[in-house]
């Protein structure tokens, strides 16, 4: 069975840190972006499909709302769970 894969797109390095070294220590795999256009070009690729993906809802270039809206417009990703984070 394929290790679950934890999309985290967040602009604060520290939080992206922070995220990344939880998950990674619970045993997911772990990918991150710093901004939405680029978490959205990878998701594109089709490389990998999360099973989830965090987001911060304010962000520069995107924010998580735009974000959302475009990756259920993608079939792979039209259903995946997305959890949403603000400060």
């Amino acid at each position: 069975m394929d290790t679950p894969r934890i999309l985290v797109v967040e602009d604060s390095e520290v939080t992206l840190f922070k995220l990344k070294a939880i998950l990674l220590k619970l045993g997911y795999a772990v990918t991150t972006y710093s901004n939405p256009v680029d978490a959205l070009e990878w998701l594109e690729k089709g490389e990998a499909v999360p099973s989830l993906i965090m987001s911060d809802l304010m962000m520069p270039r995107m924010d998580g709302l735009e974000f959302v809206r475009r990756i259920r417009a993608l079939p792979a990703t039209a259903r995946t769970p997305v959890i949403m984070l603000t400060s």
